[in-house]
């Protein structure tokens, strides 16, 4: 199930990586931007749930 929200993330559903028409090196730079980004998310969310205030936060509509 995680998986899928990581595809959903990366598509229009978050980092609309679809949308960027990047090709070749900029693509896999974009594409090693997100990952460290994605990664600093999941580890932020940790922490969080860690604290129990995972209540409070929430996904942008």
């Amino acid at each position: 199930m995680g998986i899928e929200e990581m595809f959903r993330d990366c598509k229009t559903g978050g980092y609309d990586l679809e949308g960027t028409s990047l090709k070749e090196d900029r693509l896999i730079n974009m594409i090693l931007l997100m990952t460290l980004a994605y990664t600093w998310a999941i580890f932020q969310g940790t922490e969080l749930k860690k604290k129990q205030v995972q209540k409070h936060v929430s996904r942008r509509k």
